[in-house]
């Protein structure tokens, strides 16, 4: 009876020893977990909200396990990667924050733009017979500034653009203005419906990563979720949308091929 229990006793120790320290076990692989969807926590805001589940999830069962067993070393160790994990998952929200408030502050900016832009230009054409500024390209804009209806140069371009530095003083040229303008259109009072598809100004392509801030020729901006290699692939798009008369098509894709030609779009990258 003696060795009986003895091998009983020996059984019943050697199979609680695996369930010791199971917090501590626990809270590691939540703990792990937490970290490998950290990252991709930038594709999904899901993702992030798992994340910082199971990381807290891990320190509730450390602590746990401090209250209520011995062996409190490896509990606190355990609780200390959770709690990075916890810290590293608050970075990266913040940073995420950070990114969507730094991109929809250049969207209202050059929104706000292109709305100035829209207002002098409508300025103009009360004075000229409803007669926008004839040149294309920056040299339309020019008329606007030079003829006093503009004159804040910051309005001209986006901070976003890399390759653009804003003027102070002097003639606007192509390498201090964001915007492609279509010049030589009419507006007509009577006819907001159509003015409302008509592409007046726009980003150039490249000023912002994944939309383009579009003027109308009623003043209308709007901004397209589209990420264009070209002004020919902008006037692609809204034609798809609008369904443009074949004469008005021509003419747009007529003066997004200058401008094309004139920045050199579609960049190729070698």
């Amino acid at each position: 009876m003696s060795g009986a229990d003895n091998n009983t006793g020996s059984y019943i120790k050697t199979n609680k020893h695996p369930r010791k320290y199971l917090e501590v076990r626990y809270s590691v692989a939540t703990g792990v977990l937490s970290l490998l969807l950290t990252c991709f926590a930038y594709y999904h805001p899901f993702i992030i909200f798992c994340s910082l589940f199971f990381s807290l999830a891990g320190c509730v069962v450390c602590l746990a396990g401090l209250i209520m067993r011995s062996g409190k070393g490896r509990y606190i160790l355990s609780l200390i990667f959770n709690i990075s994990a916890v810290i590293v998952l608050h970075l990266v929200i913040i940073q995420l924050g950070y990114r969507d408030n730094a991109r929809a502050h250049t969207e209202l900016r050059c929104n706000s733009n292109l709305r100035q832009i829209g207002l002098s230009l409508r300025q103009y054409a009360m004075d000229c017979e409803d007669l926008f500024p004839t040149p294309d390209g920056v040299d339309g804009l020019e008329v606007l500034r030079e003829q006093d209806y503009l004159t804040d140069y910051g309005v001209y371009c986006c901070r976003n653009d890399n390759n653009i530095y804003c003027k102070e003083d002097g003639t606007l040229q192509k390498d201090n203005v964001s915007y492609i303008y279509f010049g030589g259109f009419i507006f007509h009072q009577n006819e907001k419906l159509k003015n409302k598809t008509i592409p007046v100004t726009f980003d150039i392509p490249g000023n912002h990563n994944d939309c383009t801030n579009i003027l109308f020729l009623n003043g209308d901006v709007e901004l397209c979720r589209i990420n264009p290699k070209s002004c020919k692939e902008i006037i692609e798009y809204l034609h798809e949308k609008y369904k443009y008369p074949p004469e008005l098509l021509q003419k747009l894709k007529q003066k997004a091929a200058k401008a094309d030609r004139e920045y050199g779009f579609p960049k190729v990258n070698i």
